[in-house]
């Protein structure tokens, strides 16, 4: 992750959240984008594969406490992060976004949330809110969980906006 990223951190084998944590992420993502950029999104459940998220754009943060943290992930496709900075920073449709332009949009759509997740849930709420990080390739963990519905959630607002929200427990090494 970016030079803000969290520690560095190891993901212990049973590192799925609590299905209310995952629900709270959910809104959280969906009330950001809502609020922030007008978009309307839906939450649904389709199984990412191995490599799936390889040519995605990601960011993260995490919600810490001593011993590690809850860190709550976005992925999305190329289209998806030109769109959402589009509108985050009101370029005209037209104009391709800058790469930094797109990181910038994925780390304050995921600190948004973060905030917003931790007024949705009493458990999460004294948890320290970390600085996000952009998740360049060669630094995201292998195994997400992005095949199985405890682990995963994708949100849509028609075809052109496609985001995956993952949350999974970091012990810190």
């Amino acid at each position: 992750m970016s030079e803000t990223a969290p520690t560095t951190t190891s993901i212990t084998s049973a590192s799925a959240p609590p299905i209310s944590y995952l629900e709270a992420a959910v809104k959280a993502l969906v009330e950001c984008c809502s609020v922030q950029m007008s978009l309307s999104l839906e939450s649904d459940w389709q199984p990412y594969g191995a490599g799936a998220i390889d040519h995605m754009h990601g960011a993260a943060i995490d919600l810490g406490t001593a011993g590690g943290a809850w860190r709550m992930y976005v992925f999305c496709p190329d289209g998806t992060a030109a769109s959402l900075a589009r509108i985050m920073f009101d370029l005209p449709p037209d104009e391709d976004p800058e790469a930094e332009d797109m990181e910038d949009c994925l780390c304050e759509v995921v600190n948004i949330s973060a905030g917003y997740l931790k007024s949705l849930n009493d458990e999460l709420a004294s948890f320290e809110l970390r600085l996000p990080g952009f998740l360049v390739p060669e630094e995201r963990p292998n195994d997400l969980g992005l095949h199985t519905e405890e682990r995963a959630r994708r949100l849509c607002s028609g075809e052109d906006i496609e985001l995956l929200t993952t949350f999974v427990w970091h012990e810190e090494s």
